[in-house]
């Protein structure tokens, strides 16, 4: 990632591929045997250092890459890679324990707990 002042860039393989605004950001990166990266979990910190990040996931399976705003702010404590999706170990306002996110909503696993 590199920052201009207002911008942090996101870059792959050295190519960019989004802007995020605000003063951090960061991911987790799901890599394939190959060593290529087909899906990414960004974390963007625009609300500001004491408030969850916003989160998206990055499809680069898809023609052209796509990139799907979860429904947040939130902390991922655990990611488990699964062929159609990500399961998330999440606590954030709304969500506390094991989610599935299928690219459109996020779903309770019969591991979670609702938040109170």
């Amino acid at each position: 990632m590199k920052s201009d002042g207002l911008y942090n860039e996101v870059k792959l393989n050295g190519i960019a591929f989004d802007k995020l605004y605000g003063f951090a950001g960061s991911c987790i990166k799901h890599t394939l045997v190959t060593g290529l990266v087909d899906r990414m979990l960004m974390y963007d910190f625009n609300n500001g250092g004491n408030r969850p990040p916003t989160i998206s996931l990055y499809d680069f399976r898809e023609k052209p890459a796509v990139a799907i705003p979860i429904d947040g702010p939130m902390l991922i404590d655990a990611v488990k890679w699964v062929p159609d999706g990500v399961v998330l170990k999440l606590r954030g306002e709304k969500y506390y324990g094991w989610y599935k996110f299928d690219g459109e909503k996020l779903t309770q696993t019969r591991w979670s707990k609702p938040r109170d």
